[in-house]
């Protein structure tokens, strides 16, 4: 199917950086998610929030269970790379693991959420070795709503004790204004050029086993390298208005994707069921991807505007010895 694409492409310069910095972030407003008014406003604010501890200490190990069994099945591997369960072909385990935290993730969820507006599908493993190719530089998920109208969120959901040692998330503030564009998901280059600004400006977020770490799918974030002495391990959710389709764009040609194929899952699929690869999605048609003109000053700045009108974000700035690789 090919299709008008959906989304204007203007590119994203710096007068337009900035002018979304004051902008209220489109969503929020209109999909009545969370059961704590507080969450939203840190949402709709920094695009992030950090709750207490939201698993207890049963969950988290039968959760803990579920990862170790699916890191054992994995292929050895000769670096520390971070891995996760998500890939575009599901493997068998991947498919077991996603049956398992079904049952054991979503439920210790729902008292965030408000059941009768929000659907939660568990997502994936997050799981880094301890090592120096462990970290995470920093980039933003594909969009996995239509962002001029919904917001899709990820629940972060923390199994083990982890500092900034232990590589941590880092998330920019406020960046989730800068980035409500059609994405495809990326870990490259892409923001490479802006890495001294994006580290300048981001905040740690330390956090214990069984807190949920709740961030707008716009978010730039990433994660330092594990420089502890075990695995650091998390599992994930994403949180959509209820009925609402799931879309990932899947870019289209080699090099920095410029339009992408709008993949749709079914909004009534029901989560029990197998979830079919990204691949096997209905094909929505071709959309445009809008490219990044902006330097790091640019960045700079709209960071600086974003701190000075929305102080408190939490977590800390970066150490001297903390690093995403």
């Amino acid at each position: 199917m090919t299709a008008t694409p959906q989304y204007a492409a203007p590119p994203i310069r710096t007068a337009h950086l900035l002018a979304r910095v004051p902008t209220r972030r489109r969503g929020y407003r209109n999909h009545r998610a969370f059961a704590d008014p507080a969450v939203t406003r840190d949402l709709a604010r920094h695009g992030y929030h950090v709750t207490d501890q939201i698993l207890d200490a049963e969950q988290v190990a039968a959760l803990l269970d579920v990862c170790t069994r699916w890191e054992a099945l994995q292929p050895p591997a000769g670096d520390s790379r971070f891995r996760t369960s998500y890939a575009p072909v599901h493997t068998q385990s991947a498919l077991a693991a996603r049956a398992e935290l079904l049952d054991l993730l979503v439920p210790g969820l729902r008292p965030l959420v408000h059941d009768d507006t929000t659907r939660i599908s568990p997502a994936a493993i997050q799981y880094k070795p301890a090592g120096p190719d462990s970290g995470l530089r920093s980039h933003q998920d594909a969009s996995l709503v239509d962002e001029r109208s919904a917001v899709g969120v990820v629940a972060w959901v923390a199994l083990t004790d982890m500092t900034a040692a232990d590589g941590a998330l880092l998330v920019l503030p406020g960046s989730h204004r800068y980035g409500a564009w059609a994405r495809v998901s990326t870990t490259t280059d892409d923001f490479e050029h802006l890495r001294p600004a994006i580290e300048r400006h981001s905040r740690v977020l330390p956090v214990r086993a069984g807190q949920v770490i709740l961030f707008d799918n716009a978010l730039i974030h990433g994660s330092l390298v594990n420089r502890g002495a075990g695995p650091r391990i998390a599992v994930s959710a994403i949180i959509t208005p209820d009925g609402m389709r799931v879309t990932i764009p899947v870019a289209v040609g080699d090099g920095v994707p410029t339009h992408a194929t709008l993949r749709g899952s079914d909004p009534h699929r029901p989560l029990d069921e197998p979830s079919p690869p990204v691949s096997e999605w209905e094909d929505l048609g071709t959309i445009a991807l809008r490219p990044l003109t902006f330097g790091p000053r640019g960045l700079d700045a709209a960071c600086r505007l974003h701190a000075r009108l929305y102080p408190g974000a939490p977590g800390h700035p970066m150490g001297p010895g903390d690093a995403t690789g």
